[in-house]
């Protein structure tokens, strides 16, 4: 096995999330602590950016976990302030915004053969963990 530096940054914010896909495999997504994610060719060259500035929603926050859909149809990022971002992964809109909790999300995963999302997030009463569909 031999490594190569794909992507360097000079940058005190940390990867939350790297994720291979299936349907493009000389691509990965690179999902770090702010307000943009990017899907990258191994090469380093950014091909689509996926960012909550811009679109619909565009509150913002930090990105603090992420999942891809099963079928690889969407990108999910929750921020610091409890938004869940849906984004098309072929064109980095955003398709949805939505309330996911009152707090920061701490976690989040997507079912590897069902169109089902967890998130969990930890609030006054504990924690709360959710389903969408």
């Amino acid at each position: 096995m031999s490594e190569r530096v794909i992507l360097t940054q000079s940058t005190d914010r940390p990867c939350i999330a790297l994720f291979a896909l299936k349907k493009k495999s000389d691509a990965i997504i690179v999902v770090p602590r702010g307000d943009t994610a990017t899907l990258i060719l191994n090469n380093g060259k950014v091909l689509i950016s996926y960012t909550t500035s811009v679109g619909k929603g565009g509150q913002g926050g930090e990105f603090v976990a992420a999942a891809v859909s099963f079928k690889e149809k969407w990108l999910y990022c929750c921020t610091d302030s409890g938004l869940l971002y849906c984004f098309d992964l072929k064109t980095g809109s955003i398709e949805k915004c939505l309330e996911a909790a009152d707090s920061t999300i701490t976690g989040m995963c997507s079912h590897p053969h069902k169109g089902l999302l967890g998130t969990w997030s930890k609030n006054k009463k504990g924690g709360a963990l959710k389903l969408w569909e």
